[in-house]
């Protein structure tokens, strides 16, 4: 009998090591040598040239050799498709780990992959997933399906050709369809980042086994699950539940919805330039790297916790008070308020806490946001990017300020501005006031004026209240503080956001409170300053000059109206508050400073790491570095 024949009957047999297996195919053959008898295996790894040998390992798994990467498999080839794609950056995550949103969808916010132009606001491109997005229904949409879409779910007429050439002058070449995965996903096995734009999901991934391996099936809802469960494994003596694990899940494009496994991480913090001219470096200082280090080893020696005690509301332990609101002058600044007030903190919450005020100031806030947002689609894009700029020593954002992409965020910051006004309002004449600037005194008569219009509902009346609320949002900033004076808070603005750090127990909430209010509050400054400035140019005669084609006149009033919101040396209460969310962001990312880390000076600009001094420019940007690889959601 010939070797064939005894394939046939016998099927393919492994003679490897003394394994006798057989196989029906050559192809199963192949792998099980593969997957079982493969002792070694040579990869490219991740951002060199070099190549890495790996052994497979006495439990005959192969495993990631990059540091803080727990990846093994049995397979040589999953292996080195993993170890090729391992970013090392992936695991260099912050001390903190902000929790995944707890519903079932979220919107992944737009960040570095997403490409918008001023053309089509109701389009952008993923340059992350090569994917045309529709960022109302936050899908993707293949580029040879965008005039069906857009017409179908949205009754707006676009063109192919014209999207095609109109994103190809911004560099942009779209894809003709749409894949089924982000291209960077290496495998269903692989759990990749979240695509910017398009919802994620609570959903179900199959841990079963199937062939020999993790069936790795991903849905959505729990009865697609079961079914496939059913259907595919219907052999299998355990129960389903047994074999799921929840995962955040997203899909590119729909009807035909092939999800794929992602992972969530926090937003990135604050962009600060390290080049800044402001960075007030030595000459032989070391690098941001070499810095890091430092600060890692401070906090490494750090005991963050210590043993319960007994503690006096009325004067709280130093450990209970963050260091951020001793250095940010907040703490300082809430007991001089109890002084004058001559009341305990919990009183002190009291007097600026005016819920039922608050509801009906949220409603007129909140249309007028809307009004505002859907204004912005129409706004040239070059106004947008100035309503966006951080800093006149940076270039202005390739990304101008955008509508809110979900309607409870929009709820929550409406809340938080109305706040805002019905605090300054009421305590205009309280001795809290007596902290504010004088320079502010028209800020109360325009809200005075909105106070007295804001129940009539006639669409004159509604017209001219947003105008006097775009006119408030600019007023809370546009004046510089004194210098000179000895008090680190001299505006409503910056009083609202200290005094709302105070919990109904009389408390202190943690940073990540302030960042919340503080991002609210900017936006709708922000959305003011751009709208108010936009009726100045509409009502002013002085800047209509056809035979000067430079417009210089509009963009020198444009560059002064916004320097109120990007220019340090205004002293504006925005930089301050500016100022603050850096530093709430930084301690969000490291749990507190720690005790051997301090301000060197009271302005915040020099933070002192054991006994080596750095700017907060180059610490900024230090931790910016580091963190790179948890870019939020």
């Amino acid at each position: 009998m010939d070797l064939h024949s005894t394939q046939d009957l016998c099927g393919h047999i492994c003679h490897r090591s003394g394994c006798t297996l057989a196989f029906s195919s050559k192809k199963q053959l192949k792998k099980h040598q593969r997957t079982v008898h493969q002792l070694q295996v040579t990869c490219k790894v991740y951002g060199q040239e070099t190549r890495s040998t790996l052994d497979r390992q006495e439990d005959e798994a192969f495993r990631c050799p990059t540091e803080g990467c727990e990846e093994e498999s049995k397979d040589p080839v999953r292996i080195q498709k993993h170890v090729k794609k391992c970013d090392p950056s992936k695991f260099q995550q912050a001390r903190v780990m902000p929790v995944p949103p707890s519903d079932y969808v979220h919107l992944v916010p737009a960040g570095d992959q997403v490409i918008d132009i001023p053309d089509y606001p109701n389009l952008a491109y993923n340059k992350y997933a090569n994917i045309l997005l529709c960022t109302r229904c936050h899908i993707g949409v293949p580029t040879n399906e965008v005039e069906t879409h857009m017409w179908k779910a949205h009754h707006e007429k676009v063109s192919e050709a014209d999207v095609r050439r109109d994103f190809l002058a911004h560099g942009v070449t779209l894809p003709v369809g749409s894949g089924k995965y982000p291209p960077a996903r290496a495998g269903r096995h692989d759990i990749c980042e979240p695509v910017q734009g398009l919802l994620m999901y609570l959903g179900y991934y199959c841990q079963a086994l199937h062939d020999g391996e993790v069936c790795a099936h991903t849905v959505r809802k729990e009865k697609s699950f079961t079914n496939h469960y059913g259907h595919v494994h219907k052999n299998a003596s355990d129960h389903w539940k047994t074999k799921l694990e929840r995962r955040y899940v997203q899909h590119l494009t729909v009807p035909k919805n092939q999800y794929f496994c992602v992972t969530y991480r926090p937003s990135s913090p604050v962009s600060v330039d390290v080049d800044s001219p402001h960075s007030d470096r030595l000459a032989n200082s070391p690098s941001s790297s070499d810095l890091w280090a430092q600060l890692e080893q401070e906090l490494s020696n750090l005991v963050v916790f210590g043993d319960a005690e007994v503690i006096d509301q009325s004067d709280p332990h130093a450990s209970m008070v963050s260091n951020y609101l001793e250095v940010s002058g907040i703490k300082s600044h809430i007991e001089s308020c109890t002084l004058a007030l001559s009341c305990s903190r919990e009183e002190l919450f009291r007097t600026i806490d005016f819920p039922e005020e608050t509801a009906s100031w949220s409603r007129l806030v909140e249309d007028w946001l809307l009004d505002r947002m859907s204004a912005l689609k129409l706004a040239h894009y070059g106004l947008r990017k100035e309503g966006l700029r951080e800093s006149t020593d940076k270039e202005a954002p390739t990304v101008g300020l955008s509508p809110l992409q979900e309607r409870q965020t929009g709820k929550r910051y409406s809340k938080a501005i109305a706040k805002l006004l019905v605090f300054t309002l009421n305590n205009s004449a309280s001795p809290l006031a007596s902290f504010w600037s004088k320079k502010q005194r028209s800020l109360l008569e325009t809200l005075k004026e909105i106070s007295r219009l804001k129940e009539t509902t006639s669409p004159s009346t509604i017209s001219t209240i947003y105008g006097l609320l775009d006119l408030a949002m600019f007023k809370f900033v546009c004046f510089s503080c004194s210098l000179a004076k000895r008090s680190r808070i001299q505006s409503a603005l910056e009083q609202f956001v200290a005094l709302s750090m105070i919990g109904e127990d009389g408390s202190f909430f943690s940073p990540l409170e302030m960042t919340h209010t503080i991002a609210a509050v900017q936006y709708g400054i922000r959305l003011g300053t751009m709208f108010h400035w936009v009726d100045l140019v509409e009502s002013s005669t002085d800047l209509e000059d056809d035979d000067d084609p430079s417009n210089d006149l509009e963009i020198k009033m444009m560059r002064e109206h916004f320097s109120w919101i990007s220019q340090d040396s205004r002293a504006s209460p925005f930089m301050t508050i500016r100022d603050w969310i850096r530093l709430a962001s930084t301690v969000i990312m490291n749990e507190q400073l720690p005790d051997q880390t301090h301000w060197a000076d009271s302005e915040m600009t020099k933070l002192v790491v054991a006994t080596f001094p750095i700017s907060s420019h180059l610490n900024y940007g230090m931790i910016l570095e580091i963190s790179s690889s948890t870019t939020t959601i």
